[in-house]
């Protein structure tokens, strides 16, 4: 039997080798951390959860092809799919207003509160509802929204809580479009949360692996590859394992497979083009606090309050986004809930996290600064937190950067910007190596879970033909 062996157990590494299994291939998964799942992943801290990727997953709408995926890789198994009434809520001047799933709601509610907002409400609820009835109405969208930013978008409503509320989800640097879809695809019942959270998603694939007879290895860093005529002959492990297979997939950061693994020579030329246009291809990260806080303090969802400015890395903030987890209740003890918050970073800000890190006491105490300005901005909006509050963890772009080596920090790939088309993608072929492929969210904007399974599914239906 043909073995493929796989570098990286996140979500483009698990989905690879599961089709790799079902292909009849043999398969093991290299991990260099203690956990499977890559960013699709929490962890335990004072007697809570934490939840650290799904704020909503496309794909959990039965009879779409997305969905069928997602259950071929044992990644919803049957768990019961969490769908809020709102995608999120924005607060302003004691005004709020919410993306209603019941999207004729959203529109009168968006009218009466600005009527002189009419026309463009109308043509941004417009363009809601034509990609909710199809996908064959987005090139119509993009024409109009294609080349719009948020910040752009925002900028055409009179209202100030409406201009707010354009950019409170994704920030004003992202394309109008990556809204609109989001949206409608909440509106279909497409982009909603399967019960367990991330953590629990990534277990049931790897279950998934497992179960197919995929051999998993954590704790198991791959420092190199061994080349020779084209091709790659072995693995080389950090505590100096050989690993050799009839071929290999790379699913870890782009920036380590290219440069640490192999040669940077061999970077498929569109990854290469986006790694080196920063203004075209833009990344993004987030420093976030999780705090536990009693269940009555606190309201369901997402919302977006106004607050003092939280400078972070040299940039204000007035928008703080405020999620509870109050449909998880096993996430805390009974009585409690977690709520967590972020703030966006770009690739500037992601790297001085990156520099203060090396000075441990220095990005102690910032993080500190930081958890308790968010601390003071949270018990100003809720009161009755007051008493309750307590923070479980503070993590940063440094974090992403050190558990996945992530470039910049990011946790998801370039973002999809009002200055550019989204591309198309690259090759799982790795040109020049006949027997080593790519599977990796970074091969199509804006990366995320499922061009992420979508990649693997594709690098196995590759291997697949080229061991054939």
């Amino acid at each position: 039997m043909k073995k493929v062996a796989i570098v990286g157990g996140g979500v483009a590494g698990l989905t690879a080798g599961i089709f790799a299994l079902k292909n009849g291939l043999s398969c093991d998964i290299y991990e260099k951390n203690a956990v499977m799942g890559g960013n699709l992943t929490g962890w335990d801290r004072g007697g809570c959860h934490i939840d650290n990727c799904i704020h909503w997953l496309n794909g959990t709408a039965e009879n779409t092809r997305l969905h069928a995926l997602w259950e071929e890789v044992g990644a919803l198994g049957g768990v019961e799919v969490i769908r809020p009434a709102a995608f999120y809520t924005s607060e302003y001047d004691g005004r709020r207003l919410s993306l209603w799933r019941d999207a004729a709601r959203t529109r009168r509610e968006m009218i009466l509160l600005s009527p002189a907002d009419r026309r463009e409400i109308d043509r941004f609820m417009d363009a809601v509802d034509a990609v909710a009835a199809g996908s064959k109405n987005l090139p119509q969208v993009w024409l109009r929204y294609g080349g719009m930013s948020l910040l752009t978008l925002s900028e055409r409503f009179l209202h100030p809580l409406l201009r707010h509320f354009m950019t409170d989800l994704l920030t004003g640097a992202f394309s109008a479009v990556g809204l609109i879809v989001a949206y409608a695809a909440f509106i279909n019942g497409n982009a909603d949360m399967p019960r367990g959270g991330s953590a629990a998603m990534a277990q049931r694939m790897a279950a998934r692996f497992e179960a197919l007879g995929g051999g998993i290895y954590t704790d198991a860093a791959v420092q190199g590859a061994e080349i020779a005529d084209g091709r790659v002959t072995a693995l080389l492990l950090a505590d100096g394992a050989r690993v050799e297979a009839d071929a290999f997939l790379f699913a870890c950061d782009p920036t380590v497979t290219f440069g640490t693994l192999l040669p940077a020579g061999y970077m498929p030329a569109p990854l290469r083009r986006a790694y080196t246009n920063s203004t075209a291809y833009p990344i993004f990260s987030s420093v976030h606090a999780a705090f536990s806080v009693d269940s009555t303090a606190v309201e369901e969802g997402t919302v977006v309050l106004p607050c003092a400015p939280l400078t972070v890395m040299g940039r204000a903030h007035t928008r703080l986004p405020v999620r509870s987890f109050l449909h998880e209740p096993d996430f805390a003890p009974e009585g409690k809930t977690v709520i967590e918050t972020l703030l966006f970073q770009d690739a500037a800000e992601s790297d001085r996290w990156q520099q203060l890190k090396k000075t441990p006491e220095a990005y102690a105490e910032k993080k500190a600064a930081l958890t308790d300005g968010i601390s003071e901005r949270i018990k100003a909006r809720y009161p009755a937190a007051a008493e309750g509050l307590t923070l479980l963890d503070c993590w940063t772009p440094a974090t992403y950067r050190r558990y996945f080596d992530s470039f910049h920090g990011a946790y998801m790939a370039f973002a999809v910007t009002g200055r550019r088309r989204i591309p198309t993608g690259c090759s799982p072929r790795i040109f020049g190596l006949s027997n080593a492929l790519l599977a990796t969210q970074w091969q199509k904007a804006p990366g995320g879970l499922p061009n992420a399974a979508a990649a693997g599914k594709r690098a196995a239906e590759t291997v697949k033909v080229l061991l054939a």
